[in-house]
């Protein structure tokens, strides 16, 4: 699914936030086992937009988490699990959009 959604995503949306946000939310209503949304970051890890919109993740750095430094190396991968607030367990996937791009 990750690799799909990054071989259809618009590339001008990344220059509008809002906008990729929409883009992400018709998404994640459409298929949504990410039950703590989506989200992209720029290439440094920073985020851009995400979905569901979480005072958490604005402005959050993610470039040190081990999905987001193997999307950047263009893999595919599954986060380590984490436990959050409230005994919640999350687990993370990335892949790497600009790579999906550069070889579509």
């Amino acid at each position: 699914m990750l690799k799909q959604l990054t071989a259809t995503l618009p590339l001008k949306l990344l220059e509008h936030p809002a906008q990729l946000r929409a883009w992400l939310g018709e998404r994640h209503e459409l298929q949504p086992i990410f039950s703590q949304g989506l989200f992209v970051t720029y290439l440094s890890g920073l985020t851009l937009a995400d979905y569901p919109q979480r005072a958490e993740r604005e402005g959050e750095s993610y470039g040190d988490r081990d999905y987001v430094r193997a999307a950047l190396q263009g893999e595919q991968a599954i986060g380590r699990p984490l436990f959050r607030a409230a005994d919640r367990l999350l687990m993370a996937a990335d892949f790497a959009m600009y790579q999906a791009k550069k070889q579509g």
